[in-house]
């Protein structure tokens, strides 16, 4: 269904074409950024509007309804705006969408969002949850992820630990796959198909392991005061020892850890 009515400001007006994905820029054709304080993802929403309540309003649009951005790009990331200002903004840039009622509008609205973020990655919304969380930008802990894929099995090239039911790119067992998918359907509130059906954590791909390692890692209780000492500047073993290896390393676990968390 075409959501235009009559005679459109803009056809395809650039926030929506960010929205969905279709622009050029490789800055912003990115659907979800980090806010630039706390980290928490962000998402170009919009809002709708009765057209005969604004100033002036002319038929044949009194009845109709406006579709406008309520987060607009200001370089270096998204600002979400007030919503008298985003009205005040699309009025004056003449790039909001014009709808039949208020319903078409909200509904498109609705779906629009639904849309965008069906398409954010799972990792980026754990992350988004845990900055919301913390207060503070927790993207530092993709370096984390990659770390302990280092020392759990030399960065994906040993995927089988021959005497435990740990495998992948962190060495999940198999109890802790099954407790990983659970925290990850309480963080996202549901679990990827493709993650449900999955026998075995070698059954999916590298960032479909990396969301369940953040998932367990990130919901594990107490976890969020090494997580933040981590974010601020530490190094991550007591995050590594407490939240996912959970257990007295012995001697030659030490040493490896040293070689790569110091």
């Amino acid at each position: 269904m075409n959501p235009l009515y009559g005679k459109p400001m803009v056809q395809e007006p650039f926030w929506l074409r960010r929205a969905k994905g279709q622009t050029n820029s490789p800055v912003v054709n990115q659907m979800w950024h980090p806010d630039k304080d706390t980290g928490q993802m962000q998402t170009v929403y919009s809002g709708t509007h009765p057209m005969g309540l604004l100033p002036n309003a002319k038929q044949p649009y009194q009845s109709k309804a406006m579709l406008y951005p309520t987060i607009r790009w200001r370089s270096p990331g998204l600002e979400k705006l007030p919503n008298d200002r985003a009205i005040q903004e699309a009025m004056e840039m003449k790039d909001y969408m014009v709808f039949p009622n208020m319903w078409d509008a909200t509904e498109y609205s609705k779906s629009l969002s639904a849309s965008i973020e069906r398409e954010v990655s799972l990792n980026d919304q754990i992350l988004g949850k845990v900055s919301e969380r913390l207060g503070i930008n927790a993207s530092r802990l993709n370096d984390f992820a990659n770390v302990v894929s280092g020392v759990e099995s030399s960065y994906g090239k040993n995927l089988r630990n021959p005497e435990s039911s740990a495998k992948g790119i962190y060495q999940l067992t198999d109890d802790t796959f099954v407790t990983a998918k659970n925290r990850l359907k309480n963080i996202t509130g549901s679990i990827p198909q493709r993650i449900k059906d999955a026998e075995s954590i070698l059954d999916l791909s590298p960032d479909d392991q990396k969301a369940l390692f953040f998932a367990h890692l990130t919901e594990d209780k107490g976890s969020d005061a090494e997580i933040r000492s981590y974010l601020e500047g530490g190094s991550g073993r007591d995050l590594y020892v407490k939240h996912h290896y959970k257990g007295d390393p012995d001697l030659n676990t030490n040493n490896r850890l040293d070689d790569f968390f110091g």
